[in-house]
């Protein structure tokens, strides 16, 4: 499956121009990269959490392996041998508290089973499996259905099996809306989730399916672009004079 992050672990990438359009700097951070590349084959996965790319939470009905199939990179293989209803794979993000600001790119990949059955894919608050940011599921039926706290998004689309979706959620926090692309197309536009505390936001993401056959899951990739409110280095400014006092904007004092 497509690689979306090289090999990582937490990191910073700056990148010039502000969120939302705006002029400014921003600042990216990784918050979670679980491509399992670098894990052990056909063993169940750790729980050693976002630092090392492994969920922190598998339901004990639940077989998660990572193999070397279908290529051409490792992958997560989730299925439900026994036992009726949904059980989960849960990742969370770093830290102890919930991620309410900027923007948040929440990507993954997934490959159906030859026979189509269940699987979803939820977005939701750490410790909770409600998923109100949004929930995205892959029915027995062949059709791609979209929730959040607002309701019904509808059918999206269908997919067959074998095939593989690209799946990006990217989440306005400050204005509690959000995109959701496939394979790169835009399927839901400048959405609001319906979450409307705002002390409520993302940190955990839920992975579950009822069903006995495989889903490939891979590149499960979470970053956060927050904007950077100061930037004095200085640079830019006139030897031996004076410091202006043109505020942040100039990366001045006032």
């Amino acid at each position: 499956m497509k690689r979306l992050i090289p090999k990582a672990t937490l990191g910073l990438i700056l990148i010039a121009g502000g969120l939302f359009g705006a002029p400014g700097w921003a600042v990216t951070t990784v918050l979670l990269n679980a491509n399992f590349n670098d894990k052990p084959l056909n063993v169940p996965i750790g729980t050693g959490g976002p630092t090392v790319g492994e969920p922190i939470f598998v339901h004990p009905l639940i077989v998660a392996k990572v193999q070397a199939t279908p290529g051409p990179t490792r992958s997560l293989h989730i299925a439900k041998p026994s036992g009726t209803g949904y059980s989960s794979v849960d990742f969370e993000l770093p830290g102890s508290v919930d991620i309410v600001e900027g923007d948040l790119r929440v990507a993954f990949s997934v490959r159906a089973p030859a026979t189509v059955t269940n699987f979803r894919f939820g977005v939701s608050e750490r410790g909770n499996s409600l998923s109100k940011f949004g929930k995205l599921e892959l029915t027995s039926a062949g059709n791609v259905v979209a929730t959040d706290a607002g309701g019904s998004a509808g059918s999206l689309r269908t997919f067959v099996p074998n095939e593989t979706l690209d799946v990006e959620y990217l989440y306005r926090l400050d204005t509690r809306t959000y995109d959701l692309r496939i394979n790169n197309v835009l399927l839901l536009d400048n959405r609001a989730h319906g979450v409307a505390n705002a002390t409520e936001g993302i940190g955990r993401l839920v992975i579950a399916t009822d069903q006995t056959l495989l889903w490939v899951v891979d590149d499960v990739i979470v970053t956060h672009t927050s904007r950077l409110l100061l930037k004095a280095d200085f640079n830019d400014k006139p030897l031996n004079s004076q410091i202006g006092t043109g505020g942040a904007s100039l990366g001045e004092p006032v």
